[in-house]
């Protein structure tokens, strides 16, 4: 597991996490980053990263496939340092 994953897991198990497209554009201005699985165009994915841009919230685009992510487009972590230290990472 990469540190990425690991910090994905503390926002888990700590509640600051919103999953899903549609669950993230609700939370609005409470998600400091939004992560996407994989790198693949989906129409999820263009609509998420238009919500992103317009609200000035940072994306991180997964390289591989996140086994924390296996079930959903995209999450948005709430926690602001475990947001940075996420971005951090490579």
């Amino acid at each position: 597991m990469n540190k990425i994953e690991t910090f994905i897991g503390f926002a888990i198990k700590s509640g600051a996490v919103q999953y899903g497209v549609d669950n993230i554009i609700k939370s609005g201005s409470r998600i400091q980053l939004v992560l996407i699985n994989g790198e693949e165009e989906t129409s999820s994915k263009q609509k998420i990263v238009k919500f992103c841009n317009r609200n000035n919230i940072k994306v991180k685009i997964l390289k591989e496939k996140s086994f924390q992510l296996k079930n959903v487009q995209a999450i948005g972590i709430l926690n602001e340092n475990l947001a940075t230290q996420i971005l951090k990472q490579d």
